[in-house]
């Protein structure tokens, strides 16, 4: 069992952290954004329903229901991929602070306690993105049915506003030497140490 206090007082570890809130502003304007190619007329169908929000949810329940499906899927491959490079990793729900006032619950997949080197670490941020939100691209391109270019459109926008924190680290983790190590250690939440030290 890893002590967070041994990162704590060893002058080589330092403490990685992420700014939440700006990352999920970043994530709803990427989101917004996304929508005006993909969803061309979205405000106004959803003005069209005035204030009928019980019909505005229940015409939205299947594209609930997939967004869903897909943030389930996202993290799977977090999982996937970091068991795939040998390490245990955990499924969880996290309180994020955003631009909310109140604490945004978010599902995650951490490697608890195993040090991570920084190009594995970043593989196993990155490949959800380019998974769901590559192959979803890739039939938005080609001509495909109504319903299907609908979903893969959903796919596209809501995976890849998801994805801003794993993008997010990623390019953070690039400006860290190639030889970093990454630890998470639980301390009434996850938090992460990084060393260059061999």
């Amino acid at each position: 069992m890893l002590d967070v206090e041994e990162f704590e007082n060893k002058t080589e570890y330092q403490e990685y952290t992420t700014p939440d809130r700006l990352v999920s502003a970043v994530a709803l304007l990427a989101m917004v954004v996304l929508s005006f190619p993909v969803f061309p007329g979205w405000i106004e169908w959803i003005m069209s329903f005035e204030s009928d929000y019980i019909g505005l949810l229940t015409a939205l329940f299947d594209e609930f229901v997939f967004v869903i499906a897909v943030i389930l899927i996202h993290e799977y491959i977090h999982y996937a991929v970091g068991r795939a490079l040998d390490y245990e990793p955990d499924f969880g729900i996290a309180l994020k602070n955003t631009f909310w006032v109140i604490k945004e619950p978010a599902p995650y997949v951490v490697i608890i306690e195993e040090f991570v080197s920084r190009d594995e670490n970043m593989l196993v941020l990155i490949a959800p993105f380019l998974l769901i939100s590559g192959t979803a691209l890739a039939v938005l391109l080609v001509p495909t049915p109504a319903s299907v270019t609908h979903y893969a459109g959903a796919a596209f926008v809501f995976n890849t506003a998801g994805s801003m924190g794993d993008i997010y680290n990623c390019a953070q983790l690039l400006s860290y030497s190639q030889d970093t190590e990454f630890v998470n250690v639980e301390d009434n939440g996850i938090r992460t140490f990084y060393s260059t030290a061999q």
